[in-house]
């Protein structure tokens, strides 16, 4: 009775989006579900697919990318805020096609409004929100590069 309430609180969570194990076992936790009851019904959810950390981090990188690009390290830090495995998110972002430059250029775009004519500070400012987004200083000059040269 109690692993068919827990069971339903569990697939219920799930009704509205995908979720993590540990978003998961969080959920259980709270409705004050016993361990043994919360491994069973985490057990039954990996079995039949409801519950896959790979399936759920391809689909948040891709989102994410789709919507608010950041860069590779701030993408493996939300991952790893969420419960995935630093295993996992590395080997996501790995088979994922980031292009960390073209996205970085966009941002510039977007932020400067086009106008590339910046005083020292502006550029500063900007360097900071980029590496804020995650984006590492290399990636970020050669978006400044790509920008320069107008192939953004």
């Amino acid at each position: 009775m109690i692993y068919i309430q827990a069971q339903d609180t569990a697939l219920h969570y799930l009704g509205y989006k995908m979720r993590t194990e540990a978003e998961l076992r969080r959920k259980l936790t709270e409705k004050e579900f016993a361990p043994q009851v919360i491994e069973k019904v985490m057990d039954f959810l990996c079995r039949y697919g409801y519950c896959d950390d790979k399936t759920y981090a391809k689909s948040f990188v891709k989102e994410r990318l789709r919507l608010k690009p950041k860069g590779a390290y701030a993408l493996k830090m939300e991952l790893r805020q969420k419960g995935i495995s630093e295993k996992i998110a590395e080997e996501v972002l790995a088979e994922t096609d980031l292009n960390e430059a073209e996205d970085a250029a966009r941002w510039i775009l977007k932020k400067t409004r086009g106008n590339l004519e910046l005083d020292e500070k502006e550029k500063q400012r900007l360097y900071g929100f980029l590496q804020r987004k995650g984006y590492r200083w290399d990636t970020i000059r050669e978006a400044m590069a790509l920008v320069e040269a107008g192939e953004v």
